[in-house]
């Protein structure tokens, strides 16, 4: 008796739940994979509906099929974009002068010695923050449906 239930129930489920989620065919690489991710039908009106349950297939035809791809592809393009870098302040280069002492050696004499050569010693100014804009290739891409997914 279940077994026999089976079918009608199938048959009446399919009309009932006939939407845009039915499969459709695929036409070309770019049509889109799933019905309910593209937002749109895939098939016009006129278009064969099919649902598929397990091996059971349930078809109610409206005439020629016909399918509409959600897939558009964008062509690349140059995006301007802002980006805050930091900027480091302009050098500032001292010079610092050698180090002198007075040493007494073993012979209790007292000279002139050199500790540390001079040199210059090189400090930044302050930095800051600034705004530069830049432009960017984006590559092109294929959105499909309403730009809900890609590929």
């Amino acid at each position: 008796m279940l077994k026999s239930l089976r079918l009608p129930a199938l048959a009446c489920a399919a009309l009932l739940c006939i939407s845009p989620l039915a499969s459709a065919g695929r036409t070309g690489s770019k049509s889109c994979g799933a019905v309910s991710r593209c937002g749109t039908p895939s098939l016009r009106l006129g278009g064969n509906i099919g649902l598929r349950l397990g091996k059971t297939r349930v078809s109610i035809g409206f005439g020629q099929r016909r399918s509409v791809s959600c897939c558009r592809t964008q062509p690349g393009h140059y995006r301007t974009v802002s980006e805050n870098i930091w900027v480091q302040g302009a050098p500032i280069q001292t010079w610092v002068p050698a180090r002198y002492e007075w040493r007494q050696d073993g012979c209790s004499s007292v000279t002139q010695v050199l500790v540390q050569q001079g040199y210059f010693r090189t400090d930044y100014g302050p930095g800051h923050y600034e705004t530069r804009t830049r432009r960017i290739w984006v590559p092109a891409q294929t959105v499909c449906g309403m730009g809900r997914h890609r590929h």
